[in-house]
């Protein structure tokens, strides 16, 4: 009977053996399926984005729940789930992962904005699939760029700073709804430049070019400063795209190739800034007019400004500076004034002198710009514009002066006793 009860004993432990192998083998994916793992909490008020780019590489088989809270008395804990796609053409596939609150304004959309892919899987010929991560994802993003001569982007970042302001620059482009849109802020001959607008295809091919042309890639998680420097120069780039993304960073230090690089992108800087001052203020300025000042040859000066509740206009006399309260009136005349004479486009290259005849300068700048992509750049949004020019080379300025003046000089009126 013991040697009975041994045989059967060691039949049925035999037994598990196949049937936990072929358990195995049932749960393993088929070579053309891409498969992820997530939890998202039972009681918590959001949602998972979860989606796959480009959409016609992949046929959605949908989620499926793995295991959760088997504990019917409590509500809290997790869920596990495995989210399936089946491959359909070759090519690179971006899975997003997102979890989100119900009430975020992300939660209707079919891809949320600005969000980098979670995980990277590369579609073979024969459609078998392969995760892409570290050194692999690495060299296929190399070879990607060197074959094609571009880096295609969704987002780009670009900044440096430094104790010399003339050398200051900032260019933030991202993308939504198929466009893009760029913050451009920087100094040139005539002052300071902040201006938001859409971005020509010309410039995006450029951009492109110039990553890949000094592989910039290869700077990724490169992050160095030299703290005994003081005063110094430092940058900050990041770069999002189909094959990946870039962030680098630096403090007196700077990855290989940076100076190559920046002689080929100040020049462009230079010739971006140019193209934005040509760009007209009444097209897409709609916010609030924080400030206005207004000087002739140093003689004649006139300063606007509000800031929450007050708005206060400033006049430079021989007794001092004398200042007076407006009210909105006051900022939606001089707004449209401006406007009129597209005073953004007073400036002439080949006619810049520093030594300029009747000097006038103006400078203006508005926050709080409402329009369809102001959520682009968050609380980042102004838009700032300096000029200085001679009276003679603008043709429309006698009469802007006349109409400036006459604003100013009836506010002055209607605020004293």
């Amino acid at each position: 009977m013991k040697q009975m009860a041994l045989v059967l004993n060691m039949s049925f432990f035999l037994g598990l053996i196949p049937f936990a192998f072929c358990k195995s083998m049932k749960q393993r994916e088929p070579d053309n399926v891409i498969k992820i793992n997530y939890s998202k909490g039972i009681a918590t008020p959001t949602k998972m984005l979860i989606f796959a780019e480009p959409a016609d590489l992949v046929e959605v088989l949908g989620p499926e729940l793995i295991s959760g809270n088997s504990n019917p008395l409590t509500t809290g804990g997790r869920e596990n789930y495995a989210y399936r796609w089946k491959s359909l053409k070759p090519g690179l596939v971006r899975v997003y992962v997102q979890e989100v609150d119900i009430s975020s304004s992300q939660v209707d959309k079919e891809l949320p904005d600005n969000y980098a892919p979670s995980f990277y899987f590369l579609i073979s010929e024969d459609l078998t699939v392969k995760q892409l991560s570290g050194e692999a994802f690495e060299k296929y993003t190399e070879e990607q760029v060197l074959s094609t001569g571009a880096y295609p982007f969704s987002s780009f970042s670009f900044s440096r700073s430094s104790m010399n302001y003339s050398s200051t620059m900032h260019l933030d482009i991202r993308k939504k709804q198929n466009r893009y849109y760029m913050k451009v802020e920087g100094f040139d001959t005539y002052g300071i430049l902040s201006r938001v607008l859409p971005v020509p295809d010309t410039l995006i091919a450029e951009i492109s070019r110039l990553a890949a042309q000094h592989k910039v890639f290869r700077w990724h998680k490169f992050h160095k400063s030299d703290k005994q420097v003081r005063d110094g120069t430092q940058f900050n780039f990041y770069m999002d795209g189909p094959v990946g993304s870039i962030s680098a960073s630096g403090y007196m230090v700077f990855p290989d190739g940076y100076r190559e690089f920046m002689k080929d992108f100040e020049p462009f800087f230079e010739r971006l800034l140019h193209f934005c001052r040509q760009q007209p203020i009444a097209d897409n300025w709609s916010g609030k007019l924080v400030h206005f000042q207004w000087a002739e040859d140093k003689r004649f000066f006139y300063e606007f400004a509000q800031n929450g509740t007050w708005s206060l206009l400033l006049k430079k006399t021989d007794q001092g500076l004398l200042k007076f309260e407006v009210d909105q009136t006051f900022f939606e005349e001089l707004l449209q004034i401006l406007k009129k004479f597209h005073v953004e486009r007073w400036y002439d290259p080949a006619k810049l002198n520093t030594k300029k005849r009747d000097p006038v300068s103006i400078s203006l700048s508005m926050v709080e710009i409402e329009t369809e992509v102001s959520d682009l750049f968050y609380n980042d949004w102004n838009e700032a514009v300096s000029l200085s020019f001679s009276k003679e080379d603008i043709p429309d300025y006698p009469a802007f002066r006349a109409e400036v003046e006459a604003l100013f000089q009836k506010t002055i009126e209607q605020s004293q006793p």
